[in-house]
């Protein structure tokens, strides 16, 4: 059975032990806050990011990871035995995550093999189809299976969410 790993970036939101049960490499984007980089669940946590955010005037911003970053990420889970790496991200309508991994995926083709997904979803919807498909690898489905059921999951999501305030929408 081929050695299939997932690959996703921070904003998945995804608990630690669902990270570490399932062997997902989670790339961070980096947090911008008044001018310093932090790499998110790094360098700040949520819980610091949220008590920040409460006193800026000024919004953050992000940073998507280089295609040399998620290159390095690719070859070194090829290095620990990977033949497939299905890599799933943040929706190409708000970063430029997929598009970095998508030229990494240019970088490493005869390294090894990459699927790259836009997810067209944030923070749990990108999580819930990072772990339908970490749990459909621990069950030893195929590449092939892996993805139509990824694919699937990505065609039906529907996200909703609710604010606190409005303030920050204002911005």
């Amino acid at each position: 059975m081929p050695n299939i790993r997932i690959v996703t970036d921070s904003t998945a939101d995804l608990p630690q032990e669902i990270i570490d049960q399932y062997g997902i490499t989670v790339v961070p984007l980096t947090v911008i806050i008044n001018g310093q980089g932090y790499r998110d669940r790094i360098d700040i946590s949520n819980e610091e990011f949220f008590q920040q955010l409460t006193q800026l005037e000024q919004l953050p911003s992000t940073s998507q990871p280089t295609p040399a970053y998620f290159a390095s990420i690719y070859r070194q889970l090829a290095s620990e035995g990977a033949e497939h790496i299905i890599s799933i991200h943040l929706s190409k309508d708000l970063s430029g995550t997929v598009q970095g991994a998508h030229l990494a995926k240019n970088l490493v083709s005869d390294e090894v093999n990459v699927e790259v997904v836009d997810s067209q979803s944030a923070t749990m919807g990108l999580g819930l189809v990072v772990l339908s498909a970490a749990k459909a690898i621990a069950e030893g489905q195929s590449v092939e299976q892996v993805m139509g059921l990824v694919n699937h999951a990505v065609e039906e999501l529907d996200l909703f969410f609710l604010l606190d305030t409005l303030y920050n929408l204002q911005k």
